[in-house]
């Protein structure tokens, strides 16, 4: 049975790596404007929906378990990186753990932007376990309109 436990172990911590991987490169592939880029070098990897509207994006993240003071949020060269970490609660005396799925440890999520961010109008919202993040666009890559002058002559 200790065999069949760390072989699901491995093998669902390995194919989770896997997937990330995959999703990036299909939406790389497929033109998705938003790049998120997980550090493999962590322990878990959040997972997130990022969107895009006219006015910017809009980042959620599930970070459950956690606290603001456990996050970090950073925007540097338009990459914004959110990174912190989940502490497993000790087993009480004379308990023993039967089965642990949840991951904890380190995590580290990048997300780089394709057009110039208004790093200080970024907001962050957290609430029950989900972090949303909102990324205002710079006004110098807003659409706008222009004003045609007619000439008289």
């Amino acid at each position: 049975m200790k065999t069949k436990n760390r072989f699901n172990q491995v093998f669902n911590n390995s194919f989770g790596e896997l997937q990330t991987d995959l999703e990036n490169m299909v939406q790389q592939l497929f033109g998705d404007r938003v790049v998120s880029r997980p550090n493999t070098a962590t322990n878990w990897v959040p997972r997130s929906d990022v969107s895009e509207s006219e006015a910017g994006y809009e980042v959620e993240l599930e970070l459950p378990g956690l606290t603001a003071d456990d996050i970090n949020i950073e925007i540097k060269e338009g990459i914004l990186e959110v990174a912190g970490e989940s502490k497993r609660a000790d087993l009480a005396e004379g308990e023993k753990a039967l089965r642990r799925e949840r991951a904890f440890g380190a995590f580290r999520r990048k997300f780089e932007f394709p057009v110039t961010v208004d790093a200080d109008k970024i907001s962050a919202e957290f609430n029950n376990g989900i972090l949303k993040l909102r990324i205002p666009k710079s006004e110098k890559v807003l659409p706008r309109k222009i004003e045609i002058n007619v000439a008289t002559s």
